[in-house]
């Protein structure tokens, strides 16, 4: 038989196990932010670099 308090701990572990997964998702979007910012500059610098 399943009682609320189980009912209740389940959903507690399924919450937390969602933060986890959206922290991780949030760190992985910052670093592809990251990665995206270094290549654009890069690139900008390479084709400023080129006009010269």
């Amino acid at each position: 038989m399943i009682t609320p308090i189980d009912l209740w701990l389940e959903t507690a572990h399924e919450a937390h196990a969602l933060r986890a997964q959206v922290a991780y998702l949030e760190e992985a979007w910052l670093r592809a932010e990251a990665d995206a910012d270094y290549w654009y500059f890069r690139a900008c610098n390479a084709v400023a670099s080129d006009a010269k």
